[in-house]
């Protein structure tokens, strides 16, 4: 009887083991599907028209959103081209490129715009470092990509097996109009397949 006990206890200690390694398992699982550690900080602030939002939650109208290095919030966002590049400082875009123009990314930035050829909304990054799209409301958004950096940046999707070949590294300079055009792993394209960039 006391064997079959003891028996009983130690299977009882196995399956709880057991169900906290799957516990685990299925935790970390989630966690790659964005490539977010448990208990991270989502969404980010951005000041817009003199108050603050929160990006994740959409851009409330803004067309440009850029990084900020420093202060109280993440990102600074603009109603039109002209607010933007007369606040930040940047001469009028090529009219060549369309409505926003790769020369809108300055240097030691990486932008990313939701058209093809450096149109429509643009976000902006600076700081080196992984930037996960959702929280600026631009998950599988992107469509043309300037790399503006001194190194390169990486574009990954997180939601795919194994990451590791779901990562495009661009190289310091390098500039896509289409990401359409640029071959996914296992087929298809990485237009709007983008869930976060890491700037080197």
């Amino acid at each position: 009887m006391r064997k079959l006990q003891r028996a009983m206890a130690v299977i009882g200690t196995g399956a709880a083991i057991a169900a906290g390694l799957a516990t685990a398992a299925q935790a970390t699982t989630g966690a790659g599907d964005t490539g977010r550690a448990a208990g991270e900080r989502a969404g980010a602030t951005a000041e817009y028209n003199g108050k603050v939002i929160d990006l994740s939650q959409g851009w409330q109208g803004a067309t440009v959103c850029v990084e900020q290095v420093s202060g109280p919030v993440d990102f600074r966002c603009y109603d039109d081209l002209p607010t933007y590049r007369e606040a930040e400082g940047l001469a009028r875009a090529d009219s060549g490129f369309g409505t926003l123009a790769k020369s809108d990314c300055p240097s030691n930035n990486l932008c990313l715009w939701a058209n093809k050829n450096y149109q429509a909304a643009m976000v902006r990054f600076v700081r080196a470092g992984t930037h996960h799209l959702e929280d600026v409301d631009f998950r599988d958004k992107a469509t043309s990509v300037y790399n503006r950096r001194s190194s390169y940046s990486a574009l990954i999707d997180f939601r795919s097996f194994p990451v590791q070949d779901r990562v495009f590294n661009l190289r310091n300079g390098g500039s896509i109009a289409d990401l359409g055009l640029i071959a996914y792993p296992g087929g298809g394209h990485w237009n709007n397949k983008i869930d976060a960039v890491r700037l080197h």
